[in-house]
């Protein structure tokens, strides 16, 4: 059955009623399920007037039908609509974090597909993202996708630990990242080298990284800079989500396809 009332509308008209929180989460509902009037209302926590009210203004728009039933049911063109939203709820899910953090250094294709990332945590805090740093490390089963451009000591040794027993690592260092010394002897105890000729370690090596990344087989995290383009890694976001875990993935890819051959002497040690 057609959507009710339906007329032409402009993108800037549509864009407006789609502004409103509560016509989103309804779309959102629907999306899962046909539902009727009273559970939706029930669902959002609504009156039974005000639901009707905003399913009218998205059947007016083309974006939800009502079924034989009496049900009401997201339409071919509401799920197009719903789907193109992902990104600006996400961003607008994580305003604050957004207003000091800037995306700029990320191909316009990756901030399209930002909308992946929303089923995800922010975690702050020093001790709170490295923590759950390294348990991603030590959750890893096969592999290790790393792109940074810093060398957290703690989070390093796991990943090297992990690497030792069988888990493949590549990674993508940037440019004069700093190291400290200590890790020469690290890596030359765990038989670093075999492993890069045996394949299971990997590096390349970027001019600059400012968007940082990790994607094991399971799980992903992503950090960004901040306004001054320095990377944030009190803040990330995590996620075990397929599309979020994908979306970090690609962007390892992204970054490994431009990267050029490691480069040990461009490492700074301290």
């Amino acid at each position: 059955m057609p959507p009710l009332n339906k007329v032409n509308t402009s993108g800037e008209e549509l864009f407006m009623e789609l502004a409103s929180d509560t016509r989103r989460d309804i779309l959102k509902k629907l999306y899962e399920s046909d539902l009727k009037l009273s559970k939706i209302a029930s669902e959002l926590d609504l009156s039974l007037q005000e639901a009707h009210r905003n399913i009218s203004r998205l059947s007016r728009l083309g974006l939800v039908e009502k079924s034989k039933d009496n049900s009401f049911a997201i339409s071919s063109f509401g799920k197009i609509i719903f789907n193109q939203l992902a990104p600006f709820d996400f961003l607008l899910g994580n305003e604050n974090f957004f207003k000091k953090h800037s995306t700029d250094d990320l191909p316009r294709k990756f901030i399209e597909r930002l909308g992946e990332l929303r089923n995800s945590t922010l975690v702050c805090g020093v001790g709170p993202v490295f923590e759950r740093w390294k348990k991603m490390a030590k959750e890893a089963k096969s592999c290790i996708n790393i792109v940074t451009n810093q060398y957290p000591l703690d989070v390093a040794t796991i990943m090297i630990s992990r690497v030792k027993e069988g888990v493949k690592f590549s990674s993508i260092f940037a440019e004069n990242i700093e190291v400290p010394k200590v890790r020469d002897e690290i890596l030359k105890k765990s038989g670093w080298t075999k492993m890069i000729s045996d394949g299971i370690v990997k590096r390349r090596m970027l001019e600059t990284v400012k968007v940082c990344t990790t994607v094991t087989d399971t799980e992903a995290c992503v950090f960004f800079p901040d306004l001054t383009g320095q990377t944030d890694l009190i803040s990330s976001f995590f996620s075990k989500d397929e599309q979020f875990v994908e979306w970090c993935n690609d962007y390892f890819h992204y970054q490994w396809q431009r990267a050029k051959s490691f480069d040990d002497t461009k490492l700074l040690k301290y």
